[in-house]
């Protein structure tokens, strides 16, 4: 969340990140070097597990709005952009890239 809000010069390196969908691939952490052109991009899966994941750590803290609100005041703006472009692709998102890719599929 930290590189896709564009505040990667904290660990020294800027890589604007423009892109209205999580990103898959950051490089090397902590600097995140791999600039967006250069990743692999999977909008709806990574959109889609970055939400969900959100999700599950408000459940295992017992869904209060207080156990997630480092993410939410931070990052309120970026998950808002990443799920609405995950509603505005559907009802059928189109050909992307998924994680099954390797095997060609």
């Amino acid at each position: 969340l930290v590189y896709a809000n564009n505040n990667t010069e904290i660990y020294g390196d800027i890589k604007p990140y423009t892109l209205p969908w999580a990103p898959h691939h950051l490089g090397v952490w902590p600097t995140c070097d791999l600039s967006q052109d250069l990743q692999e991009q999977m909008p709806m899966e990574e959109s889609g597990n970055l939400l969900l994941m959100i999700v599950g750590v408000a459940y295992k803290q017992g869904w209060s709005l207080s156990s997630i609100e480092y993410l939410t005041d931070d990052y309120f703006i970026l998950l808002n952009q990443y799920a609405d472009y995950l509603v505005s692709t559907l009802p059928d998102p189109g050909d992307q890239l998924c994680t099954d890719d390797f095997e060609g599929a």
